[in-house]
């Protein structure tokens, strides 16, 4: 069965986000991945897991246990076989990779600036999503300039 993923009346930081078309399966992996960027420096501080909980809430209609990110590890290449693999009849309303991209780089930037920085590890954690999943450099400068650090490790 596949849902429409719509912003929830709950916002983060003023703005809605961009509404994404994903099933539960996409969900669960999408939300695995934002766990997995804020885990790349190590460490998630209790406003970066604030900030998580709401971007997840915002994102999935499905109660997501907290402590369960903990031990979630999807990969770059993991998410982008589980976006890519799906049947594209059965799944013709689901974002694509692209998309699904550029919500992922915005997203993950929600949490990791939310701290006042994004450091070396988050930087480069989100541009190896970003790759996975299609975005180029160009793509990636669209969405933000945070990341031109770091960009030209995207080739």
């Amino acid at each position: 069965m596949r849902l429409a993923r719509r912003p929830s009346p709950a916002m983060y930081d003023g703005r809605m986000p961009t509404p994404l078309q994903l099933d539960d399966a996409l969900v669960a992996v999408y939300v695995e991945a934002l766990a997995a960027i804020a885990r790349a420096d190590r460490e998630i501080n209790p406003e970066e897991a604030a900030r998580l909980s709401q971007v997840i809430a915002a994102r999935s209609r499905q109660p997501v246990d907290p402590e369960a990110l903990f031990f979630a590890a999807v990969t770059p290449e993991g998410l982008a076989a589980a976006v890519t693999g799906r049947n594209s009849y059965r799944d013709a309303g689901t974002s694509s990779a692209r998309e699904i991209g550029r919500a992922l780089v915005a997203d993950a930037l929600e949490v990791a600036e939310v701290d006042g920085d994004i450091n070396a590890q988050e930087g480069r954690t989100i541009l190896r999503y970003a790759r996975a999943l299609g975005l180029n450099s160009v793509d990636v400068q669209q969405i933000t300039p945070q990341l031109d650090a770091w960009l030209d490790e995207l080739a």
